[in-house]
């Protein structure tokens, strides 16, 4: 009996082990990611966070103006890069591919979009248009994805 049990256990685990166990353990998995409570930051500490980058960048970008460090210049572009992350709730590893081709290849304000799209905007989205550029970087999964670059940024250039 206890040798046909084995035998029988071994047979799952050559034959059905994926459809039994590995798709359970997977399934098990996929559930309990999706469920798991997300902590979300507070909209004070995202203030805060901003802030504090938008400091840092002024004070260093200063102190380049100054003198060249490059010790001030990797912290700023790390800054930068932390404000385009916060700025366009982007994957970080997505933002940080930008290449200096995708920044001169960038959708300029100065660009107008057609005239229908444009009168299709409410005012607050024809300001935006007017003030941020765009960026098109590859995404997860090969997918195109837009960058948007504020007037402080692009400042930092």
């Amino acid at each position: 009996m206890v040798k046909e049990k084995a035998i029988e256990f071994l047979n799952v685990c050559e034959e059905e082990w994926t459809h039994e166990i590995s798709y359970a353990a997977l399934h098990t998995l996929t559930d309990n990611k999706r469920n798991k409570q997300k902590m979300l930051p507070l909209s004070e500490d995202i203030s805060k966070l901003q802030t504090h980058l938008q400091r840092t960048s002024e004070s260093l970008t200063e102190a380049l103006e100054e003198r060249f460090f490059k010790h001030n210049w990797e912290l700023l572009s790390k800054v930068t890069l932390a404000k385009l992350v916060l700025f366009n709730r982007r994957r970080g590893g997505e933002t940080e591919r930008i290449e200096v081709v995708h920044y001169e290849n960038r959708r300029n304000k100065s660009e107008q979009a057609p005239t229908e799209v444009e009168d299709s905007l409410s005012e607050t989205e024809k300001v935006l248009l007017r003030t941020l550029s765009r960026v098109e970087i590859r995404g997860k999964r090969d997918r195109t994805v837009a960058v948007l670059l504020t007037p402080d940024i692009q400042k930092k250039h």
